[in-house]
């Protein structure tokens, strides 16, 4: 006689009642049992299947059907007073959750995931595979140690070798597992199989959406509302506003849907990210897809546009949850460590998509969702000084594409200026502008692709020989250095050409009095370069291609970024950057910071220390280390990666993507937003947000100059086509 499981037993009987009240039963007919395959079914329990039916049958025309429809009809259940348990202490320390539904493994952290794939990578020294796609696969193919996760849509009737694994009856042996009650089945080969079968437990997932009543939100948490509706989270969440939408939901460049981004190991979310979703953002320049293990992360995402792109169609569930006035309907896949909700707004024509992360115990991710309530179509805005934007004026129009600079100590900047006269050989001049009026002067004809620095106190031009709309930049590189008085161009110096693609380092170049410092070649050597005859005094060759340099304001120190991992790591991310502290006049490497998860970053040198600001794909933070030895002092991120308590304006992180040191502050410059900081310290002082384009996108500048407490900065015009120079009124707290 086969012997069932009470799980087992209690899922054949609700099969079998649906079964009877979806099909009419002649009299005398037996209902039919269902099941795959039909082993021997004991006679005590084919009686009690049987006698369910007949009760069926005989009762469910009676006005009293409540066991009926507790049986048939799940979205009824009576709550119970108790929700399931996520046992944390099955996952080892440092050891990575994997779900799937309502259930979780562990797995070591140097494994790979695949989700949705044939056959394994064969990368060591283990792999799981989520849900995998049926495909012949080579014998012996793949790491030693493997992990198979699959959600069968039907059950076998019965089950053998039964035992217990953190509160859960698990069937079967040999490497192949099954757990009905959470419809799984698991097969596992090598020498961790057994260790991570132990691991086995319910998953967030399971937790968040139990029946049962719903968790009170914590006293300490907030509120934040946003396109019509409302939830609570806890009051250290950074919340980032966005109006583009990403190319995939969760990590970049992984499977879509799994995980919130986690590209540090100090993060312990990624916050709340509110987003209109009016654009499509560029797609993120990714290399070949790794099996990532993507640990999962509390936080929440909201959706309120017509250009969602998941990256993965979600399927909704028919059962939708009623939560104060608003109708949410639960996804049923992808079911990772992300929870899709489609939410109905009153008032909105179209649906709301609430992302949850689905970690630790799964009681966040349950209070966040029954705290969703109607709300009004506001955005969350936190309390900090001048959270409206900064008043501007504009003073030119036709400025070119090269970043206009300021001579130092004077109101006099420089800007590369376009000509309107079609018929001009050179269709770009310079111009003088005065900080003080406004006034505008014309100097000479300039060759396209020319950049404009400081060197000491003198303002020069960077340029190719010739440049041509086919062939583009041509011939050796020439500095001019600009006669003040006359704003005419001096003697011509010949100097080694610059790496291009890093071009724009050159806003903010680190100068030696008559000496620069930029890239040359290849882009993976700086060189330290006399301005006044072009021979080059020293330079230093870096494993990969050098993003910026810079130099302390005393001269002493250098200050590259370039791509690189730690060596030191056992599974290194996939994207991350070197930063690097140098004796100018030896060129010995000082100190070394490595930052992950960044595509690109530029350093700007402050008295006693270093900004670095990360500017790649959609992730944008700064981060200020002291020197000497670089240790770090504060990291202020931008969506999608926040960390700690950043301030927010009108749901916009002001930190960003760039910095630059005016007067007594450092402005940093995001996508939505500025902000002036202590440039020493890295505690924030004012900022505000950036306008929104009608067209999707933010009105942002760059600063270049400061005058008199007043800030000058380029922006792009709104068709994009030009760039503007423009005056901003920042607080006097801001020190300019």
């Amino acid at each position: 006689m086969t012997n069932l499981g009470d799980d087992v037993l209690e899922g054949r009987l609700r099969e079998t009642l649906r079964a009877v009240a979806a099909t009419p039963i002649d009299p005398g007919q037996m209902p039919a049992i269902l099941g795959p395959s039909q082993p021997h079914i004991g006679r005590h329990v084919m009686s009690v299947l049987v006698a369910a039916a007949i009760v069926v049958v005989f009762f469910v025309p009676l006005p009293h059907v409540s066991l009926f429809h507790s049986l048939v009809t799940p979205a009824k259940v009576t709550a119970p007073t108790r929700l399931p348990v996520v046992d944390l202490s099955a996952t080892p320390a440092g050891w990575v959750a994997v779900a799937d539904g309502d259930v979780q493994i562990s797995v070591p952290p140097t494994w790979g995931v695949l989700y949705n794939s044939g056959c394994p990578t064969g990368s060591p020294p283990g792999e799981v595979l989520v849900n995998p796609v049926a495909q012949p696969c080579a014998p012996d193919w793949g790491p030693r140690n493997l992990v198979w996760l699959y959600l069968p849509a039907t059950l076998r009737i019965s089950y053998q070798h039964r035992r217990v694994i953190n509160g859960l009856s698990v069937y079967g042996d040999l490497g192949n597992y099954f757990v009905p009650s959470l419809r799984l089945q698991v097969s596992l080969s090598g020498p961790f199989a057994q260790r991570i079968l132990h691991t086995l437990t319910r998953s967030p997932h399971a937790v968040a959406l139990a029946s049962g009543p719903a968790s009170s939100v914590p006293s300490s948490w907030h509120l934040v509302t946003f396109a019509g509706l409302g939830f609570s989270v806890p009051a250290n969440w950074p919340i980032a506003r966005s109006s583009g939408a990403a190319f995939g939901l969760g990590t970049p460049c992984a499977t879509p849907g799994v995980a919130f981004p986690n590209n540090a190991a100090s993060l312990l979310s990624y916050g709340v990210t509110l987003d209109t979703d009016t654009h499509f953002l560029p797609f993120p320049a990714c290399g070949t897809e790794t099996p990532l293990n993507q640990p999962p992360m509390d936080g929440v995402q909201v959706d309120s546009g017509s250009h969602v792109h998941f990256g993965v169609t979600p399927s909704f569930s028919a059962h939708c949850l009623k939560l104060h006035g608003l109708t949410a309907c639960p996804a049923t896949s992808p079911a990772y460590s992300i929870l899709v909700v489609r939410v109905t707004v009153p008032g909105r024509s179209k649906p709301v998509y609430v992302s949850i992360g689905l970690a630790g115990n799964g009681m966040v991710a349950r209070t966040i969702l029954y705290s969703l309530r109607a709300a009004a179509a506001t955005t969350t805005s936190t309390s900090v000084p001048n959270s409206r934007p900064w008043a501007q004026t504009p003073l030119l129009t036709e400025a070119g594409t090269a970043a206009p600079v300021q001579l130092p100590g004077t109101p006099y900047a420089y800007a590369v200026a376009s000509l309107s006269d079609a018929r001009s050989s050179s269709p770009e001049r310079l111009v003088r502008i005065d900080l003080a009026d406004g006034q505008v002067t014309d100097g000479p004809a300039l060759v396209s692709g020319s950049f404009l620095l400081a060197i000491g106190q003198q303002i020069a031009v960077l340029s190719p020989a010739h440049d041509s709309a086919k062939k583009g930049p041509s011939g050796p590189e020439t500095l001019h250095l600009v006669q003040e008085s006359s704003m005419t161009l001096g003697r011509v110096v010949v100097v080694p050409a610059l790496s291009l693609g890093y071009q724009t380092t050159l806003v903010n170049p680190a100068l030696a009095n008559h000496g620069l410092w930029y890239q040359v070649g290849s882009g993976h050597e700086v060189a330290l370069v006399d301005t006044l005859t072009g021979s080059v005094l020293r330079s230093m060759r870096f494993p990969s291609t050098v993003m910026s340099v810079a130099t302390s304001p005393d001269g002493r120190l250098i200050y590259v970024t370039f791509d690189g991992t730690d060596p030191r790591r056992a599974k290194p991310p996939m994207f991350a950057v070197v930063v690097e502290e140098l004796d100018a006049s030896s060129l010995k490497v000082l100190a070394r910071q490595y930052i992950d998860g960044e595509l690109t970053a530029l350093a700007t040198a402050v008295s006693g220390g270093v900004w670095v600001a990360n500017s790649g794909g959609m992730q944008w933070s700064e981060f200020l280390y002291l020197s000497p030895k670089l240790s770090q002092v504060v990291r202020k991120p931008l969506f999608p990666f926040p960390s700690g308590t950043v301030p927010t304006l009108d749901g916009v992180v002001t930190q960003g993507d760039s910095a630059q040191v005016f007067g007594r502050s450092v402005f940093l410059v995001g996508s939505g937003g500025a902000s002036c900081d202590d440039p020493s310290t890295g505690s924030f002082i004012a900022g505000a947000p950036f306008p929104e384009l009608s067209g999707g996108g933010f009105e942002s500048w760059d600063p270049f100059a400061a005058w008199h407490g007043l800030l000058y900065g380029a922006r792009v015009t709104a068709s994009g086509l030009s760039t503007e120079i423009v005056r901003i009124q920042p607080p006097k707290a801001c020190r300019a």
